[in-house]
């Protein structure tokens, strides 16, 4: 879940960012965005980022957590809430249903905009998102490069990236350093400042699977892929 902080000027209080985060339930998320075949995130860094270190799971919107959000909108100036606009890919309608209603828990005024695919990527393109639901490749990420950019400035659009010059520099840095041992120390500093200054909250892993000799299954054999019941027959 990513968050523009151009667009609407509560995201840039760390206090708001902290109360969103607590209107999330990371395991009913999952279950809905991905039919519960995935792994809750304990980081803000994907597993298999190199210097991954597992925080413990968090986003459990618990009814302490929808008090305490409520509480830290009401210290940041937000006790009436604010107009927030969700704004997803149709495929992934659901999870947006679901979002739109975690953070209207919390008193948000969300409202929720489902886009076909051509249109949804037009609006990224010009910079017309405001808070939205992406998914991030990482399968060989390995090396710090592919899991990094997607905090830094040098992304395609402004939506969920941290406007730190510092911060970016330290991405940029951990990037190019060949010694491992160093970039191990940049890589959790970056880990640590991450939290303060991030506008994207992760909420799973999905887990993916391939089937070998596909054609054999009877045709009203459905998985999911991503979140469209696929028949295995297409998958390879």
């Amino acid at each position: 879940v990513a968050f523009d902080e151009t667009k609407i000027e509560a995201f840039k209080d760390p206090k708001v960012r902290e109360a969103i985060t607590l209107a999330f339930d990371a395991e009913e998320a999952g279950i809905v965005g991905a039919a519960g075949m995935c792994t809750v995130a304990d980081s803000i860094l994907p597993s298999n980022c190199f210097g991954y270190k597992s925080t413990g799971a968090y986003l459990n919107g618990t009814d302490d957590d929808i008090a305490k959000a409520k509480e830290l909108l009401k210290e940041a100036g937000y006790e009436n809430g604010f107009d927030i606009a969700l704004q997803v890919r149709d495929r992934d309608g659901a999870l947006g249903e679901y979002l739109q209603a975690a953070l209207t828990k919390i008193g948000l005024n969300c409202t929720l905009e489902e886009m076909e695919f051509q249109n949804y990527r037009a609006a990224m393109s010009d910079g017309l998102i405001t808070a939205t639901i992406g998914e991030i490749q990482t399968d060989n990420s390995g090396e710090p490069l592919n899991a990094y950019v997607y905090f830094t400035t040098s992304q395609s659009t402004m939506c969920g990236t941290i406007p730190d010059d510092d911060f970016n520099a330290l991405c940029a840095k951990a990037t190019a350093t060949v010694n491992e041992a160093e970039r191990e120390k940049l890589v959790k500093q970056i880990q640590e400042e991450a939290y303060d200054f991030s506008y994207r909250y992760w909420l799973y892993e999905k887990q993916k699977g391939w089937v070998y000799r596909a054609g054999v299954l009877p045709d009203d054999f459905e998985a999911y892929y991503g979140n469209v019941p696929m028949g295995f027959r297409f998958c390879k």
